[in-house]
């Protein structure tokens, strides 16, 4: 965030900077409660790594992966089609950034989104070692990238940098450590997964896209609507996408012994 701000600020000019902070607060605020989540979930993987069998961890993992593609996908969704109407409300519309713009400050929310279970899971299992090289790499391909298109692209051009950066380094990195050191076995289903929650999740932002488009209103109506439709919408769909996968009925039947 702070870099971020330094580069928008030298490359793009300081009032930028200023409509770029409203966006991070809300992807901050975002981040920071779904961040909690999986740090509650933290100590009890933490155990069942001591005790647990190695299949044991890895369908607890896929749960968890599961569970991370379902939040950061309907928060993803709701942040790209809800964060201008919020900002118009809040502030006005001269703090707004287009479409375009908006759409990559949400495809950074939702990568580093889902790599919180692999977070998870490495610091569970105390696997920081094999990785101690990777923030190098991640922040010079950051630099480079965010700076070369920054200059020519503006702030999707500095997001673009975080992207390729992350893709480059932590995408690939962290579930191969944690699948080599910690799991014992491959990674090919984790990709797999990984690439069948990322499509669902963009056919549904797509749908909702259409549907909010269709939202004439203005202010607060607007927000109300768009609001509606992603909160109830989204979550429709990923039932029915994923109702008879057997993280749902996990997850599912949890809930319902809870209730």
């Amino acid at each position: 965030f702070a870099t971020d701000n330094i580069l928008i600020s030298k490359l793009v000019g300081l009032s930028t900077v200023a409509i770029y902070s409203n966006y991070m607060l809300i992807r901050t605020a975002l981040s920071s409660i779904t961040g909690q989540i999986f740090q509650s979930v933290s100590a009890s993987f933490g155990n069942l790594n001591a005790q647990g069998t190695a299949q044991q961890k890895l369908d607890v993992f896929y749960v968890m992966n599961f569970a991370g593609a379902w939040i950061f996908g309907f928060c993803s969704i709701c942040f790209f089609n809800l964060v201008n109407p919020f900002i118009t409300v809040w502030l006005g519309e001269k703090y707004l950034f287009p479409k375009t713009t908006v759409f990559w400050i949400v495809l950074v929310f939702y990568i580093s989104g889902m790599r919180q279970p692999c977070l998870t899971a490495r610091e569970a299992m105390g696997l920081f070692w094999y990785d101690r090289y990777k923030p190098v790499f991640e922040i010079i391909i950051n630099l480079f990238f965010s700076i070369t298109l920054g200059i020519k692209f503006g702030v999707c051009g500095i997001m673009a940098g975080t992207v390729i950066s992350t893709m480059a380094t932590c995408f690939w990195i962290e579930p191969y450590i944690v699948y080599k050191y910690g799991f014992c076995t491959s990674m090919q289903t984790y990709f797999i997964k990984y690439i069948i929650y990322t499509t669902i999740t963009l056919m549904c932002a797509v749908i909702i896209y259409i549907l909010c488009n269709f939202i004439t209103y203005k202010g607060v109506y607007e927000l109300a609507a768009k609001l509606i439709i992603c909160g109830i919408v989204t979550n429709i769909i990923f039932i029915l996408c994923y109702m008879n996968t057997w993280e749902f009925k996990y997850i599912f039947t949890i809930i319902r012994k809870i209730t």
